[in-house]
């Protein structure tokens, strides 16, 4: 499976598919693992979870053909539910989410200007 998502980016990122092939696989794997491993709702060594955090603003970005959409779909689960906890306090700002049409996993690269121009967009709001 891992090696197979290797092979995927290799052949998604065209130009950028050199940064993909001098990533050693063990490297990719070990990454992959981490992330897959990695759990949002466990509570930090101070006890704090991802709902208790006094974290000021949040937004959640997703290419809209990152996992065949269903990424994005989770985002806005996450949203919805950290809002119903957030929002109990009238001084907390919503979490928001944003989904970057025709981008893939890495909305970043695949719709860099969309990408800078949501962001730029939230950050005006501070």
């Amino acid at each position: 499976m891992v090696w197979r998502a290797f092979k995927v980016c290799q052949r998604r990122f065209g130009e950028r598919g050199e940064m993909v092939e001098r990533t050693p696989v063990d490297g990719f794997v070990a990454g992959a693992g981490a992330l897959s491993d990695y759990d949002l709702y466990q509570a930090d060594d101070k006890g704090q979870t991802l709902f208790s955090s006094p974290i000021e603003r949040v937004l959640l970005v997703a290419g809209s053909l990152d996992g065949g959409g269903n990424i994005g779909k989770g985002l806005q689960r996450l949203r919805d539910e950290w809002n119903t906890v957030r929002c109990q306090n009238a001084s907390s700002k919503a979490v928001e989410y944003m989904e970057i049409p025709g981008a893939g996993r890495l909305p970043i690269i695949n719709e860099a200007e969309h990408y800078a121009d949501v962001l730029r967009e939230f950050l005006d709001g501070f």
